[in-house]
């Protein structure tokens, strides 16, 4: 897969850039130092310290306690996609972010949502593969919209993107972010926990999905669809069912999939 992010120059031309400003929508970063067990030169979060704030005593790292918010300063066009992403702390309200969806970024009403739940890992046969991704790129072509929704850190050289100001010095990473991003999709939006290459349960994606197709008294039909997934997407698949959104699964896609298909199967 081609990487997407080479070295990006901030766009000061953006025509939504001053709405972004006026919703003052925030990132994170972690405040102190609190070393791995497997290399004590490393934070838990992964990223370098300049000013190398230790704890004192013997914590367990937290983002709710050790990372803090500012204004967030990266939004902006990814090339050579040419597609809108933004930057925001894991708390943000999710229905400033539909704002920003359906407001800021003029995204049409979508008719229905399809939310994808998978992981890296997890590898379809060839041609399920085509059929499924023939499937959603036909339903994507339809929308008009496919929206890709992630942890910051997890992104593969996005410490290559330039922040839109240069009054603080860019973070650096010590991991290399775990996932390429696909240039298909039209919009990005990026949650941040203070983190880099750590885990990412699903959990942030789903919310903003439930919250798109419900919220400000939208009535939006919302699928959930399984390809693979792991143990951690059990809860949000529960939490879906709950809510009677109905939850796709394919079959033969790996792992947590597998697991509900083969037992499916027995209730034939």
């Amino acid at each position: 897969m081609n990487q997407l992010i080479e070295m990006i120059s901030p766009r000061y031309d953006l025509a939504w850039g001053g709405a972004i400003t006026r919703l003052k929508i925030q990132q994170r970063k972690c405040t102190t130092f609190i070393s791995k067990e497997t290399n004590p030169e490393c934070c838990v979060c992964n990223y370098d310290h300049c000013e190398r704030v230790k704890s004192q005593t013997k914590e367990i790292w937290n983002w709710k306690k050790h990372t803090t918010q500012d204004i967030t300063n990266y939004y902006g066009i990814l090339p050579p996609s040419n597609s809108p992403y933004l930057r925001c702390d894991i708390e943000t309200d999710l229905e400033k972010l539909c704002l920003v969806l359906l407001g800021v970024w003029s995204i049409a009403v979508p008719h229905h949502i399809m939310r994808m739940i998978g992981d890296a890992d997890s590898t379809p046969s060839v041609k399920l593969e085509k059929e499924l991704l023939q499937s959603i790129s036909d339903a994507a072509v339809a929308s008009g919209n496919a929206i890709a929704v992630g942890k910051w850190g997890n992104i593969h050289d996005c410490h290559k993107i330039w922040p839109r100001s240069w009054n603080k010095q860019p973070i650096i990473y010590k991991g290399y972010g775990r996932y390429n991003l696909e240039s298909h999709h039209t919009n990005y939006i990026f949650f941040d926990d203070g983190t880099c290459d750590s885990l990412d349960t699903g959990e942030f994606a789903s919310k903003l999905a439930r919250q798109i197709s419900r919220g400000a008294r939208r009535r939006i039909p919302l699928i959930t669809v399984l390809v693979g997934g792991t143990l951690h997407a059990l809860e949000s698949i529960c939490i879906d069912l709950e809510k009677q959104i109905p939850v796709v699964v394919v079959d033969e896609s790996g792992q947590l999939a597998n697991v509900f298909c083969k037992y499916l199967k027995l209730t034939e």
